[in-house]
């Protein structure tokens, strides 16, 4: 019986190991003026990164949630909210991935 006593952590760490938790990033696609250094301005404003414009010389920006333990996680309405709050944004859109 005594051998059944670790079980659990053993279980625990099997699981904690082959299934590693991961957090969800939430990316948005944002049409801005200013070119790249306010769609970066925009980015570490909300806590986000700037991954690059997806289409050259468009003033299309690809932004993407970094999550720290210091701050709460926001959702998809509350990243709507904000984008529709600034007044540079022209147009954002939540990009949801496949696969």
């Amino acid at each position: 019986m005594k051998k059944l006593k670790n079980v659990p952590m053993v279980l625990l760490i099997y699981l904690a190991v082959m299934c590693p938790i991961t957090i969800a990033q939430l990316d948005w696609a944002v049409h801005l003026n200013g070119g790249i250094e306010a769609a970066n301005a925009l980015a570490k404003k909300h806590s986000m990164k700037n991954i690059g414009e997806i289409i050259p010389d468009t003033n299309y920006f690809l932004l993407r949630t970094v999550h720290s333990s210091s701050r709460e996680r926001r959702s998809i309405s509350d990243f709507a909210d904000i984008f529709e709050s600034e007044t540079q944004v022209d147009w954002a859109e939540y990009q949801a991935r496949t696969g």
